[in-house]
């Protein structure tokens, strides 16, 4: 290639007339292909079997003794052994509601019935109260606490082995048995993919002990997955393909590991993308570490009257995630997770980097998020708070510097999603919102900016063109109707979002709504998802087509 042109454009294409303004053109292709991987990865991260417990159904009647006059009343309720159970479970203090009520049978069996159904709903199924024999006459009544524990923990004969229990479980043997133990550990094993896991409780060898008895069966240890989409850009290439290899419990650690490869299907060195990632995950009890890293990259045409030159660029992410379950009960759990992420973005006119434009970020995550089942509804949240951080290699990039954007620039977000079931009829639906918020005070790189106008957040529109800006939110709303029968659900959405603060510092078109309808199901081990959507409101002269038609196809073996 002849560098003599190149250079005439890098000097003088301020004054260059496109057929359709290229900076848009790129800053719109940055949005994309950023909500891209984020799908992606969403997409083919492993989902395994979530465990909800069982409420205790115990009557507990806090406060309802049975009293006759003239009878000998409790002075005093000793626990003995209450130093074997938590000190938050406060039964000292549900004891001490007996005080004052006369000392008989009935109450006895109420006030132990008390105590036991407080230690059933914090999980300890296996602890238990007993009476001692008593000092008659004198009012003071003595109970013990027998905390129940764990025996051994093992496989059952004919369980496929190739398993670690140490990093399953958060509890080992000699330590007090709780039911969210166990279902945390259940969980665990349960995110394997084709493995079928029970289990069973047994008389110890030593009493108050339960040995935990393990049932599992794992019968394969890898799987493929291929797609096909039309979710590209018409500047890189509409029609998108990739595939993905598994490994799950390569290490018999309960571990998961991926690697994907995908790109556009008519992939040319000046137009077309390509992108592939790797993710690993290990849990360890309450803990789980995650790793993740991608390079995506794409090429568009300049423009018509510069067809022999395009515009490239490559973008790298790699992030570690910590995460650590903090509270689980029988109708919710709540999760805090911290990921530092390296982020890297190179541009390229042809073969030449455009040094300018170049970035490396690093930014800092936390994030908690919550999950409540409510009657038969599931609701999730998740709050998190994410800033770049300075590093050793990371240089103040030059759209920071003469651009006023913040190198510690901070975001906040919010995000809402819920499934809640309902019957119309002898129809089966479901309604599924999705609300999505993000607030920053400072100036945002285009990468960081909140973005709507497509399949992935405000539908109904192509994608070739967002709305951007440093804060914004949206709301998805979808109506589900399940048909069994044939494996398949219609849906049909509405769809409002707003910017906040546009990108562009204009006032005007900050917000936009659309429609979808469409129809998603499986075959065998073949899923598909048709759909069609419009705009309802849109800012005026925005891009977007009439009618916008999309589909995704995926195959897993």
């Amino acid at each position: 290639m002849s560098y003599r042109p190149l250079v005439f454009i890098l000097l003088f294409l301020p004054t260059v007339s496109f057929s359709s303004s290229s900076v848009p053109e790129i800053k719109q292709q940055n949005i994309h292909q950023q909500a891209q991987e984020k799908a992606r990865q969403k997409n083919l991260a492993t989902s395994g079997k979530d465990v909800q417990g069982k409420e205790s159904t115990l009557n507990n009647n806090d406060g309802e003794f049975s009293d006759t006059p003239g009878c000998l009343a409790i002075a005093e309720v000793k626990l003995e052994k209450l130093e074997t159970v938590p000190r938050w479970l406060r039964l000292q203090r549900t004891a001490n509601q007996s005080v004052g009520h006369c000392l008989n049978i009935a109450n006895l069996r109420h006030l132990v019935s008390m105590l036991e159904n407080r230690m059933m709903k914090a999980g300890y199924i296996t602890s238990h109260v007993s009476v001692p024999e008593q000092q008659a006459g004198t009012g003071k009544l003595t109970l013990q606490i027998d905390a129940g524990r764990v025996g051994n923990i093992a496989l059952t004969e004919g369980s496929s082995d190739y398993i670690h229990i140490g990093n399953t479980f958060p509890l080992g043997s000699g330590e007090l048995l709780n039911l969210r133990a166990l279902e945390q550990g259940l969980e665990n094993m349960q995110r394997i993919p084709n493995t079928d896991v029970a289990i069973r409780l047994s008389p110890g060898d030593t009493p108050g002990t339960s040995n935990i008895d393990i049932t599992r069966q794992q019968h394969k240890m890898w799987r493929t997955a291929f797609w096909l989409d039309d979710a590209g850009s018409r500047y890189t290439g509409r029609y998108q393909a990739g595939a993905a290899f598994y490994l799950d419990n390569p290490t018999s650690l309960n571990d998961l590991f991926y690697f994907s490869v995908g790109r556009t299907l008519e992939y040319k060195k000046e137009r077309g993308s390509r992108n592939h990632a790797f993710w690993y995950s290990i849990p360890y009890g309450y803990w789980a570490l995650n790793f993740y890293a991608s390079e995506n990259s794409y090429s568009q045409p300049l423009s018509d009257e510069l067809a022999d030159f395009y515009y490239h660029g490559e973008s790298r992410n790699t992030s570690i995630e910590l995460s650590r379950l903090l509270f689980r009960d029988a109708r919710q759990k709540t999760t805090l997770s911290a990921q530092l992420t390296k982020r890297s973005y190179r541009y390229f006119l042809s073969d030449v980097e455009l040094e300018l434009q170049k970035k490396d970020l690093t930014n800092l995550r936390l994030a908690l998020s919550h999950r409540r089942y409510l009657e038969n509804s599931v609701l999730d949240a998740t709050l998190s708070a994410q800033r770049n951080v300075s590093i050793a290699g990371n240089e103040p990039t030059a759209e920071m510097l003469y651009n006023g954007y913040r190198p510690d620039s901070r975001i906040l977000q919010l995000d809402l999603q819920a499934w809640i079931p309902f019957q119309l009829g002898t129809l089966s639906l479901s309604y599924t919102p999705h609300y999505f918020l993000q607030y920053s005070p400072d100036k945002l790189i285009s990468q960081d900016q909140f973005s709507i106008g497509n399949r992935w957040s405000v539908r109904g529109f192509d994608g070739e063109a967002s709305l951007t800006g440093n804060s914004g939110w949206f709301l998805s709303n979808t109506v589900n109707l399940d048909l069994p029968r044939w494996q398949q659900q219609l849906y049909a959405g509405v769809d409002y979002g707003q910017i906040v603060n546009r990108a562009d510092n204009s006032e005007a078109g900050k917000h936009m709504a659309g429609g979808v309808i469409g129809v998603r199901g499986e075959l065998w081990s073949f899923g598909y998802d048709l759909f069609a959507g419009a705009p309802i409101y849109k800012p005026e002269n925005f891009p977007t087509d009439r009618i916008t038609l999309g589909f995704s196809a995926q195959w897993a073996w």
